[in-house]
């Protein structure tokens, strides 16, 4: 009885332990199913992050960055174009509107702005100092000049208040000689020293023969002129008067009888023969301008009012009207 106790005991226990293990085979293999894929799975969540936090410092740490916004290698590419275009012996190329558009900042634009007033004030001021500086070249050029003229003389003798004696001929004499002229170009005094002649002839009738009588009296007159000018530099019309003193230094006379060969005779004067003459002239003329040479055509009248000759009582006393017709050249000195 207590054997078959036993065994029954054995064949129950027998058989709860073949369910057990059955039971642990299933249990084990589900488990290491399902465990496996939850260890892959969290091996890539608990692996991934530390190897992208360990992998994206070194590139913020690395000091890549720093030379783009420095931006060395278009300047380096530059040097070495330019070391190229230098060792080739190549011309540059130019640079595009667009790149240079792209470098012109608002400061730049502004600052020509800036500038563009005060280039324009320099012109200006500029263009003003090269008119004064003309003006006054001109006006140096024009304070003292010299020069010479020359031309002819038509002359007379008149009483005072006359201008013409009756009987009295014209005949044609000259004139020459150096002139000055001090002041600016519109005003300005003009004294000359002029070798000058005054030829007259007469007829006498005797109740005879007839005479004829020619003189050429060679005088030096200084005529002090204030002349006044109008015009540009090419042309100019100016007018003049003043005072003049003449001295006679010597004559000539020609005797002819009855119209035969003239005889020539020397004149000779003494200190009452009134050898010192004074008088006032006036004159009109154009100004033509060559470069710094100024070419004058002129004419004048000079009317004589007195002389140093002693009063004869009963005696007419004239004096000399002069026309002359000049050429003269003045050219400044000291101007530049």
């Amino acid at each position: 009885m207590f054997t078959l106790v036993f065994v029954v005991q054995l064949v129950s226990l027998a058989q709860t332990k073949k369910p057990a293990t059955t039971k642990k085979t299933v249990t084990n293999t589900k488990p290491t199913t399902a465990t496996k894929p939850a260890t892959t799975a969290t091996r890539p969540v608990s692996v991934a992050p530390p190897a992208t936090t360990t992998t994206a410092p070194e590139p913020v740490a690395a000091p890549t960055p720093e030379p783009k916004a420095v931006e060395p290698a278009p300047q380096d590419q530059q040097n070495r174009q330019e070391l190229y275009d230098k060792y080739h012996g190549t011309a540059p190329k130019p640079a595009t509107p667009a790149n240079n558009q792209k470098s012109r900042t608002a400061t730049t634009i502004k600052s020509e702005r800036a500038t563009e007033p005060a280039k324009s004030n320099s012109v200006s001021r500029q263009e003003m100092s090269r008119a004064t500086e003309y003006e006054s070249k001109g006006s140096r050029e024009s304070k003292f000049s010299v020069g010479f003229r020359g031309g002819v003389n038509l002359a007379n003798f008149g009483e005072a208040g006359k201008f013409t004696t009756e009987g009295v001929e014209s005949p044609m004499t000259f004139h020459g000689g150096l002139i000055f002229n001090i002041g600016g170009k519109t005003l300005s005094v003009q004294p000359e020293v002029l070798f000058s002649q005054i030829g007259i002839k007469t007829a006498i009738n005797t109740g005879i023969s007839p005479i004829s009588v020619e003189t050429v009296i060679n005088t030096v007159q200084v005529p002090v002129l204030l002349k006044l000018s109008l015009g540009g530099n090419a042309f100019r019309f100016f007018i003049n008067g003043g005072g003049y003193g003449s001295y006679m230094l010597s004559g000539k006379g020609k005797i002819s009888i009855n119209g035969g060969t003239p005889v020539e005779e020397k004149i000779t004067f003494d200190d009452n023969d009134g050898r010192i003459e004074y008088g006032v002239v006036g004159g009109a003329g154009i100004q033509l301008g060559l470069g710094s040479v100024k070419v004058l055509l002129e004419g004048r009248y000079n009317y004589g009012l007195g002389n140093n000759a002693p009063k004869v009582q009963g005696m007419t006393e004239s004096y000399s009207r002069v026309m002359m017709g000049s050429v003269g050249v003045l050219i400044p000195l000291g101007g530049r």
